[in-house]
């Protein structure tokens, strides 16, 4: 192994991080995440589980890393292993529902979480300690201490370098499409509905083309 490889993250910024598929189910009535794995993700990167720092008994949970749209809280934090004996954390997402007096997100994404239609986290933190690893002949970036920020409820996750998630779900672009349909609709009406509707495929195509064909 190389001796004084660089860091390969600049240590002054926040990072992001996302979990493929982060919804824990349990018998209890708490809404869980899964919100870091020491497997080594798609960057090649690893964060130990041990290395993670709390500055709070929680942190914000944020709608897509917006620090203005708060929408409760992560706390109860704990490390499991998982079937296959990885080593997790998994944390308590507590949501506050109360409304701005315009718009109520956190109560909007409540219900789509627990609908299944949200399942996916992303993380904020700030990289304290590291080292490079051998792992099966291959050197790792490991983070060894780290420091959790913020968590996030993401359709689109991110990782560590920004670019976006590869195997996006059809029924998550849907919603977006959906969501951004309304929005000019809102928009273009001067009303106010702050809970979209969700179309098929074909019903987004002919309010998209019923859109375009008034400009």
């Amino acid at each position: 192994m190389k001796k004084n490889k660089e860091c390969k993250y600049d240590l002054n910024k926040i990072h992001k991080r996302e979990f493929s598929y982060s919804r824990k189910a349990d018998d209890s009535d708490d809404i869980k995440f899964f919100i870091s794995t020491e497997d080594i993700d798609r960057g090649g990167d690893v964060m130990v589980q041990s290395g993670m720092v709390l500055n709070e008994k929680s942190v914000p949970l944020l709608k897509q890393h917006d620090s203005y749209i708060l929408l409760g809280k992560m706390d109860n934090f704990k490390r499991e292993k998982r079937e296959d004996g990885v080593k997790t954390t998994v944390g308590r997402a507590i949501f506050h529902e109360k409304s701005n007096g315009l718009t109520n997100d956190s109560k909007y994404y409540k219900e789509l979480v627990e609908g299944d239609f949200i399942n996916k986290v992303s993380i904020g933190y700030r990289i304290l300690e590291w080292q490079w690893k051998e792992v099966d002949g291959t050197e790792v970036f490991t983070v060894t201490k780290w420091e959790l920020l913020e968590v996030s409820l993401v359709v689109i996750p991110m990782n560590n370098d920004a670019r976006r998630k590869k195997d996006i779900e059809d029924n998550d672009l849907q919603q977006m499409i959906d969501i951004a349909v309304q929005k000019a609709l809102r928009k273009d009406n001067k009303t106010a509905d702050p809970e979209p509707e969700i179309h098929t495929k074909e019903e987004t195509k002919n309010i998209l083309d019923d859109i375009i064909s008034q400009y």
